[in-house]
């Protein structure tokens, strides 16, 4: 679709920047930096948005190890984590698939381990009020 194509295309943008000095500091570790406004902006986006932004989020920490100690140290990655924890089925299967993006290089493996990824997704599945569909997952 359309919409996707251009997501897409923004979030390779985005991600090149990171390539040079300037770039890297604009998103990253200038004061107000692109990642610190989505963070901030991420509570309040319409569903589809913030499963995009996390997706960028997973994307930039591919870029190497100082692109994803930043994320880690502001906390996007959590986010990527807790994003999980809903009631909403397309949601989850969403989470599932940035997590997966996440685990398949190495820092995001080393991540999913620190973090206890699959403890706390089987704490979330045995939950006794999670709906029957979920549990497919």
């Amino acid at each position: 679709d359309d919409e996707t194509g251009v997501a897409e295309t923004a979030a390779k943008a985005v991600c090149a920047g990171v390539g040079c000095a300037a770039g890297k500091q604009a998103l990253l570790s200038s004061p107000g930096s692109l990642t610190d406004v989505l963070l901030r902006r991420l509570p309040s986006l319409p569903d589809v948005q913030r499963i995009r932004v996390l997706a960028l989020f997973v994307q930039l920490g591919r870029a190497g190890t100082e692109c994803f100690s930043s994320l880690e140290q502001k906390g996007a990655f959590e986010k990527v984590l807790g994003s999980f924890l809903t009631d909403d089925l397309l949601l989850k299967l969403n989470a599932v698939e940035l997590m997966d993006a996440l685990g398949s290089y190495e820092l995001g493996q080393d991540y999913l381990a620190r973090s206890n990824v699959p403890e706390k997704l089987e704490a979330d599945l045995l939950d006794p009020y999670c709906d029957g569909s979920v549990r497919l997952c």
